[in-house]
């Protein structure tokens, strides 16, 4: 059909690589959207306590790497399959097809407000005596950053062109090791109060 012969060169509904909005696009001008994306890309941190915080492509010089780019996805598209794209989104990921400058992105992570707040450490569930009884109390989650985890899960986020990055979702804290629902609290709880 005409329909199937315009996504030959085309790019389907509701696509997407790297992030990059390439709906309907034609292959000679999905590379321009691609930059464009570039020069108003930021990535949002989102924190424990509800604080937000960005890193803007711009300031850690965010690329296009040209070299790499995305002709690898035109065979993966199956001209007479466009009708699926209504329903469901595509969303592509290629490896290196953004560059950026990693002693700026490294300045900018070090700037960031989690690193520089005093940190409260997590603690572990505890007990109190109360009454005659024992009585677990409530873990507490502190705010200290793993750094390594927090730098891996910043550039995979860039590198996928992904916008939002959810600090708690990616464990990027460090977290108590025993709390409310772990199973040795019960049996401890138990123990104590025999």
């Amino acid at each position: 059909s005409l329909i199937s012969l315009y996504f030959c060169s085309h790019f389907f509904f509701n696509t997407e690589i790297n992030g990059a909005n390439v709906s309907l696009k034609a292959y000679g001008t999905a590379n321009q959207a691609i930059r464009d994306y570039m020069k108003g890309y930021e990535l949002q941190l989102t924190e424990r306590n509800g604080e937000t915080e960005k890193i803007a492509g711009r300031d850690i010089d965010l690329q296009y790497h040209e070299k790499v780019g995305i002709s690898g996805i035109y065979p993966l598209q199956r001209p007479f399959q466009w009708m699926g794209s209504l329903f469901e989104g595509k969303k592509y990921t290629i490896s290196d097809l953004y560059v950026y400058n990693q002693d700026l992105l490294k300045n900018k992570i070090d700037q960031l407000n989690c690193f520089n707040r005093t940190a409260a450490e997590p603690q572990n569930v505890s007990f109190q005596y109360s009454n005659g009884l024992y009585e677990a109390v409530k873990e507490v989650y502190g705010n200290t950053i793993i750094q390594d985890q927090l730098n891996k899960a910043i550039k995979t986020s860039i590198e996928r062109g992904e916008t939002n990055l959810d600090l708690e979702e990616e464990h990027c804290y460090k977290e108590p090791k025993y709390t409310l629902s772990s199973y040795k609290t019960d049996i401890v709880e138990n123990l104590l109060n025999r």
